[in-house]
This record gives structure tokens, sequence and C-alpha cells, in this order.
């Protein structure tokens, strides 16, 4: 058996550096079976589970008093590999396209890939933030696609490669980027109309359709975006819009949704596919009445404040109907947790908003102060809101939940933290039939951003901390509040 070992070891490192056209072998043949046992060490190899629960490790340390690193989301590949997006008015130091801007008064796109033993791998910047920092999608053997808002503000270095022009004017500009798993960034694709940058458009959100065929990027424009692929639907001059994109950058059709006017009132941030054909639903930002001869079959009044809303629509993008969430939130898209977008096991729609001292006409009440809370929503298919609720133990603290993730058994875990005051970073496993927490878990951070199932069944986090924690791996040094990837089993 040693000696079968040696020589696939030793074969496998040989046929790893020759070339040859596997096709033209017979399938029987000597080589064709090693080929067939190398691929599986390969893969095997490739696919071994990382598991080393228990550790933590900022993703640097920052030696500047007040800068703070702030992160948003994470991603968690099959061998536990976590990679990372965060906001940083920090230079750790000349990564990617590095820092843009004045330390301090700059805050800048960056992201972290560690290892799921806690070794740091990479770390890019990505280019200077203009504002809604949002989405990933990790598709392991190919790379990681960024969705997120870059300004070029005093000839800030913009990201690599485009393949759609930027745009002749504008200052900020919308930016999907693909970086391969080692960190080289690939392509970016500029959102843009050919001569305005954001706020004539504007891209919010990215998934991967269920079919693994493409992506769908979400957005709005004013005018016709260039480079569309198949145009579908009438651009009207205000609209949402669904692009379908390639994995290699290249739109494959674009559909317009018309919306009222101005497009700044109606700010979509969320796009959820529904499984079995079911269709789509986009929850977004709205900060005045929607026009009814476009969206006819409302199913509440609206607040007359600003809100967050979810609009159905079918497999082939007819509208269906639309419900507007609660009575009223302090906060813009840019400086608020966006709203939650899981699909339930019921086909149910979980979604969310932050609200800060209002009283609602559904749910239980808000529990007290002026603090914010996240309030959860589920909603049927037919746009019925079936229950809604607070997430908090007791009426004098406040639940800020950043996002939830759904885990094997239709387990679902939120990730957030608790205040008021000085808050604490928590994870808590949610229970679905009442929106409560089945049981909540205490984490060293103040603040734990999101959360994933890893391959072991551990869990990984990123979250922020302002202080030292002595087990990290790497310092935390003296900013303000510095990002920190975890690892642990409960």
């Amino acid at each position: 058996m040693k000696k079968l070992l040696i020589v696939l070891f030793t074969t496998s490192t040989f046929l790893n550096c020759i070339l040859f056209k596997e096709s033209e072998l017979d399938p029987d043949s000597p080589l064709s079976i090693l080929l067939g046992l190398n691929r599986l060490l390969n893969l095997s190899r490739n696919d071994a589970c990382q598991s080393s629960p228990n550790w933590n490790s900022f993703v640097g340390t920052i030696d500047v008093a007040d800068r703070f690193s702030f992160p948003t989301n994470l991603r968690a590949s099959t061998n536990s590999d976590l990679y990372a997006f965060m906001l940083t008015d920090y230079d750790y130091g000349n990564f990617g396209i590095g820092f843009q801007g004045t330390v301090g008064s700059a805050t800048n796109f960056y992201l972290s890939k560690f290892s799921g033993s806690g070794s740091p791998i990479w770390n890019r910047y990505i280019g200077r933030r203009s504002d809604r920092p949002d989405a990933m999608v990790l598709r392991e053997g190919d790379g990681l696609y960024v969705l997120y808002t870059v300004s070029d503000t005093a000839g800030a270095t913009l990201p690599p490669n485009p393949i759609v022009s930027y745009p002749s004017s504008g200052g900020s500009r919308a930016v999907l980027i693909k970086l391969s798993e080692v960190g080289d960034f690939l392509w970016t694709r500029p959102f843009t109309d050919g001569t305005n940058g954001d706020g004539f458009v504007s891209a919010f959100n990215v998934i991967e359709r269920l079919d693994k065929t493409s992506l769908y990027v979400l957005g709005g424009s004013v005018n016709g975006l260039t480079s569309p692929g198949n145009i579908i639907g009438t651009q009207t001059g205000d609209n949402w819009f669904v692009q379908e994109i390639g994995f290699n950058g290249n739109a494959i059709s674009t559909r317009y949704l018309p919306l009222p006017n101005p497009y700044s009132s109606f700010r979509p941030t969320r796009l959820v596919e529904i499984p079995n054909n079911g269709g789509f639903y986009i929850i977004a930002y709205v900060s005045a009445d929607i026009n009814s001869a476009n969206f006819s079959n409302e199913l509440n009044i609206y607040p007359t404040v600003a809100t967050y809303m979810v609009a159905k629509f079918d497999a082939i993008w007819s509208y269906q109907w639309h419900r507007h969430l609660g009575e009223s939130t302090s906060v813009t898209p840019e400086d608020s947790n966006y709203p939650l977008s899981i699909i339930l096991a019921n086909g149910n729609l979980l979604t969310s908003s932050v609200y800060s001292g209002a009283i609602l006409t559904i749910g239980q009440p808000y529990p007290g102060g002026s603090d914010p809370s996240t309030v959860l929503f589920e909603i049927a298919p037919n746009g019925n809101l079936l229950n809604s609720s607070f997430v908090y133990k007791t009426t004098s603290e406040s639940v800020v939940i950043n996002n939830a993730r759904v885990f094997s058994g239709n387990r679902i875990y939120m990730a957030g933290s608790i205040g008021p005051g000085s808050s604490i970073g928590f994870i808590s496993d949610l229970n679905t039939a009442s929106l409560s927490e089945n049981e909540r878990t205490l984490r060293q951070e103040n603040y734990v951003s999101d959360v994933r199932e890893l391959c072991d069944g551990s869990f990984g986090t990123i979250g922020y901390a302002t202080s030292g924690i002595s087990s990290s791996s790497i310092p935390f040094g003296i900013g303000s509040a510095n990002s920190l990837f975890s690892r642990f089993k409960k």
C-alpha cells in the first residue's frame, strides 16, 4: 500500500507538469487510469475541510489613533477559507490598487482572505468609497465578484481592466469587479449610460442565479445603460433595472422595470430569486408614494415617511403586488443595515428594517428608548403579512441585525449587536415560527457583521472590536475599531 501511495504521489506531481491532449487517450490505458486517480487526489486535497475552530484574528494592526475598519459581508469556501468585505479609513499597506486619499478623511473598500486555520492569505484595496457598500458572490474555482460604488475624487485610482468604459463625468461609479481566488484583478464592469456616473446609474445588489448560469445585478438608472446586451422592456427615463451578466463580465440582457419619478425616492436594495420558478422579490427603500398607474396592486397604504417596500414579480418579470413595511425608519440606505432577504423553506420571504423610536401598527411594539432596533417581517408569496416582530430578550435592550444566513437543516442564524450603550456582538438561532431567538451566543466583538457555517459545523464570523482581544494572532493596535475574523464551535 505504501508503494502504491508513493507511486500515486509521484505520478500526480509528474502529470501536473506535462502537456497532452487527454481526449486522445484510450480510456482503458494505464495513463488514463492514473489521470483519473490524479484528479481524485487533487480534488480531495483541494476540497479537504480545514477543521481548525476557536481562533480570532484582526485583519491587521492599526497604529494610528481613531482610525477604523468596519466589515459588512463574509463568504466562506467549502474548505473554510474566509473572504470579508470592509470599509476602512486606515492604510494597512500597499495592497491591491492601494489606499486612495488621506488616511483619516477618506474611506476605502478593503477585501481580506483568511484560511480556515486563521492565517492571512491576501488583502486588497479596491477603491475609495462613495456610498452603498454591498454585495459579494463567491464561485469556487472561478473567483470573487464584488459590487460597490467607488469615487474618483482627487484623481483616485479606479479598479483596473474595465471591459466597459468609465463614464466621462460623475465622480462616483457603480462597478462590479471580478478577482481570482488568489486576489488577481480580472476585470471591472462599470455601470454607466456613457456619460454620467452615480446619481444617474446606481447598482445595489448582485446575486448568482439559482441555476448557476450567470449573475443578476439590481440597480436603477435615469438613462439607458451602455452595452446592455439584449434590452427587455422600455427605458422610460427613470427605471429599476435587472442586468443579467455572464461570468466574463459581459451583459447578456438588461430588463428595465418602470418606476415613478424621481428615481432617488425609489431605490432598490435587494433582489431575491424564488426557487421552483416562483419569480422574484425586490426590496426597495422608498421615501415617496408609488405611482399606482405603474404598480396598481398596492396591499397597504404608504405610511407618508421613509420606509422599505417589497415588490413581487413573476418568473417572466411581470409585476404582481407591492407592500410597505411598517411606519418609519430614521436612516437612509447609505447609513443603515440593508434589509434581510431570505426565502424560508415554505417559500415565504423573511425581510427586515431598522427602526428608531417608531410605534408600529403591526407586530410587537418597539422596546423603548431612542436606540435603533431591527424588526423582522414574514411575507407570503401572495403578499400577505404573516408575522412581524422586534427581536429582543427584554424591553430594555435594542438588537440590530446586520445579516442572517441559512444553515444546514434550514436553520437560520442572525448576526449583529445588542445595546443600548456599549454594544455587544452576538449570533443567534432564529425561531422562524415566532420570529424570536432560540439561543443567543454573545461574542467578544462589539458587533458581528456576518456569520457563515463552515465545513465541520463550526461558525465563521466577521465583525469589529473597539479594543484588543488577547487570543487574536494579529494585535488590535490603537484604532477606534478594527475588523476581526473568528472561527468557533458553540
